[in-house]
């Protein structure tokens, strides 16, 4: 099922916040869910960079949606665009922390109190610490001097990681974010990071526009403690071979590090690739999706899929490579790119396997690519409802916001 709503706005980047359980149904059987939302978004009408709350309201009878209402719960302006959200879930409490990055280096924190009592009312949701004045907001801290390209919580730590357009990577106290941060930057070369995500309450994984995925430990310094082989590029195999005329150089947009396998890290390029490493054996990705399977589009962001099998079927014997016993099956990935594909990524049926370059024990170097949206214009941002995947947001260079609900399997 997929509704549209007119925003009016161009939506840059939009986030889920944890669900809160709907109540019981009605005497006609229907239950209303209330999902919170959070939109960064360019308004051409005020030419204003704005960022707001909303809740997507969704009524459903016997499993079927017969309702939906977007509104509005507040907006403010800011100075710069907005690059990335991220919230973290405090647990039983029903605080959430929020952190947004701003393409002026700004970094704007924010704490909610989000019940969860079954059938709670958005009204009973509370804002009890975000920085504004005459709604405008105010950044928390300006840790960078040019644009933050992403942004991450750690939940337990509350440690907040960025990665700047000015090759600086910075990790900030969530309590008292003004403090010195760890900072780390790239020696002798300039480098533009273009994504960063916590694997640990210590470890954290980047890419970058000239090196490739990195991993640090904020304990150890301000230097990467491991580095994929430059032969794979910035996520995968090259699209096209360098020495060729017209050949593409690859660049990660964005990474997605999945929230119970930690070892799993989903990278999505320039140029239309998807890969998923095991940060384990960063000598390959464990799989990949190329521009064969993916068109060739810029995939936008990245998000392991919470809709995911449990297993796959065993290979045959004659399917098994010789130096693997026991084959897992990768996690698939859903993903956006500027050709308007919400598109999802998993493993091959035991079929089609191949093993030439795969990481150990993994199931071949190939994803499987299906389409769940294709719209006219590129998605600019999108996020997956975290318990059981079925809920999916997107918003669009066209003013777009497209909500997606699956079925209970794929």
């Amino acid at each position: 099922m997929i509704h549209h709503h007119d925003l009016r706005t161009q939506g840059q980047c939009v986030r889920l916040f944890p669900p809160v359980p709907p109540g019981p149904p009605d005497l006609n059987g229907r239950i209303t869910s209330n999902k919170l939302i959070a939109i960064g978004h360019w308004n051409d009408d005020i030419d204003s960079h704005l960022f707001s709350f909303s809740n997507l309201q969704v009524t459903t009878r016997n499993d079927s949606v017969s309702s939906i209402k977007l509104d509005t719960l507040g907006t403010w302006g800011h100075d710069g665009a907005v690059t990335d959200i991220q919230v973290a879930d405090q647990g039983s409490s029903g605080e959430v922390l929020m952190a947004v990055a701003l393409s002026t280096g700004g970094l704007v924190l924010g704490r909610l109190l989000l019940p969860r009592n079954p059938g709670t009312s958005i009204e009973d949701v509370q804002i009890l610490d975000l920085p504004a004045d005459d709604n405008m907001l105010l950044p928390s801290a300006v840790p960078h001097t040019a644009a933050i390209n992403s942004v991450d919580l750690h939940p337990e730590t509350k440690a907040i990681l960025t990665a700047g357009a000015d090759g600086c990577l910075c990790v900030l106290d969530a309590s008292d974010p003004s403090a010195s941060p760890f900072k780390a930057a790239s020696p002798g070369v300039y480098t533009s990071y273009t994504s960063a995500r916590w694997a640990d309450s210590q470890l954290f994984v980047t890419a970058s526009s000239t090196g490739r995925l990195q991993m640090w430990d904020a304990r150890a310094g301000p230097s990467p403690c491991l580095s994929a082989p430059a032969a794979w590029g910035a996520a995968g195999p090259r699209l096209r071979d360098p020495a060729l005329p017209g050949a593409l150089q690859q660049r990660i947009s964005c990474l997605h590090v999945h929230p119970s396998r930690p070892n799993m890290c989903a990278a999505g390029t320039s140029g239309g690739a998807v890969a998923v490493w095991d940060l384990r054996f960063a000598s390959a990705p464990a799989s990949w999706a190329g521009e064969q399977e993916l068109g060739g589009a810029d995939v936008w962001e990245v998000r392991f899929d919470a809709n995911e099998p449990l297993a796959l079927p065993p290979a045959t014997p004659s399917q098994q490579h010789p130096h693997q016993q026991q084959q897992q099956p990768v996690p698939p990935v859903l993903f956006v790119s500027d050709s308007g594909v919400l598109g999802r990524v998993s493993s091959p049926s035991t079929s089609t396997v191949q093993h030439s370059a795969a990481a150990p024990g993994y199931l071949g170097s190939g994803l499987e690519a299906k389409t769940l949206l294709s719209h006219p214009f590129a998605i600019n941002s999108f996020d997956v409802e975290a318990s059981a995947g079925r809920d999916v947001v997107c918003v669009t260079e066209d003013q777009q916001l497209i909500y997606v609900r699956r079925g209970a399997a794929l």
